[in-house]
């Protein structure tokens, strides 16, 4: 899954393609063999509700059942920020309204870059809410969801204090073990640049996150 503005997605106010969610497939683990990119959503549906809008959409998570679809989109008339977290979940072959995953996980501020947990039972995201006892706005931290099985919905966003710093982190990814987050960030050390790219570990027993470490050159550079 991908972000494009190439001909084919929504036109917006200014008559030129939005950027919009596409998709593309491969078989037998040929890894650079895909298949035509095709447009997830070209439904006029749900309008302005849709998972593909006039709009701009981005940062999607797939979840591991492929049936769920986690994403950011701005300056919807059912946000509660300027930038809010949806879910949509598959029907048939065609994707369902998104859902607004409310005010445990959206606030007035900004929050984007989903990542979902293999297991769904964990959503982490960037925010710049203030951080835990302060007011003031802030540079971009990580921060999770927990789902409440029993409610059926995301449990009040907490701040993932181990590993946020002073400076920015950006784009988590939780990978395939549900207990590795890699993520970008400029405020811990070693860096080789600017923004570099990290890893840590989940200990269930002291539940905690080890030290990030940085996953070093070629794969981070002088740059971001």
């Amino acid at each position: 899954y991908f972000i494009s503005n190439r001909i084919g997605s929504k036109l917006n106010s200014k008559g030129t393609p939005s950027e919009d969610f596409w998709a593309t497939t491969k078989q037998h683990r040929l890894d650079t063999v895909f298949s035509v990119p095709y447009n997830i959503d070209t439904t006029t549906n749900y309008g302005i509700y849709g998972v593909n809008t006039v709009a701009n959409e981005g940062n999607a998570s797939i979840a591991a059942d492929k049936q769920s679809l986690y994403f950011t989109a701005c300056n919807r008339p059912d946000g509660l920020g300027y930038c809010d977290i949806y879910k949509t979940t598959i029907q048939g072959d065609k994707w369902g309204r998104p859902i607004n995953l409310g005010r445990n996980v959206n606030t007035e501020y900004w929050e984007s870059m989903p990542s979902i947990s293999p297991d769904q039972k964990r959503l982490y995201f960037i925010s710049d809410r203030p951080r835990p006892g302060t007011k003031s706005h802030t540079d971009l931290n990580i921060w999770y969801s927990d789902f409440d099985e029993e409610l059926e919905e995301f449990k009040p966003a907490q701040y993932l204090d181990d590993l946020n710093t002073e400076g920015k982190e950006y784009s988590p990814f939780i990978a395939a073990d549900g207990q590795t987050l890699f993520f970008a960030s400029n405020g811990h050390q070693p860096l080789v640049g600017g923004l570099d790219f990290f890893y840590s570990k989940f200990d269930p027993d002291t539940k905690h996150w080890s030290k990030p470490i940085n996953l070093g050159e070629p794969i981070n550079t002088k740059e971001d």
